[in-house]
């Protein structure tokens, strides 16, 4: 699958999950697509700059508020430790969260707040 049809089958499928009710439906959701373009990552299927495009599009879901979340899954696969982080997954994104407020109030930096 070239790099257009995985970017349309991914927007294909944020349009279906936009309209999920509860907050850990919308993780998962998040958690499940950025597993799928890791896995073709990791079996070859698609080059460093598709896979960065790709997660990049994934971003873009619901506004940009999964984007610390998705930081923190891409350097926990960049590191291979993947399978550990989403076993202590608990509310990651809400912990990613906080990890952006403590390192805001450390440095006065503000990071780049998603479109609305």
């Amino acid at each position: 699958m070239n790099y257009e049809e995985r970017r349309h089958a991914l927007d294909t499928e944020m349009l279906r999950a936009s309209g999920l009710a509860t907050e850990k439906e919308r993780q998962d959701f998040v958690t499940t697509a950025f597993l799928g373009i890791q896995r073709d990552y990791e079996a070859k299927r698609l080059d460093h700059a598709v896979y960065t495009k790709l997660v990049n599009r994934l971003a873009a879901y619901a506004g940009g508020a999964y984007n610390d979340y998705l930081d923190m899954l891409a350097g926990a696969a960049t590191m291979g430790m993947l399978d550990v982080v989403l076993g202590q997954q608990g509310n990651l994104a809400e912990q990613a969260r906080a990890h952006r407020e403590i390192v805001t109030g450390l440095t006065g930096v503000q990071p780049v707040q998603p479109e609305e």
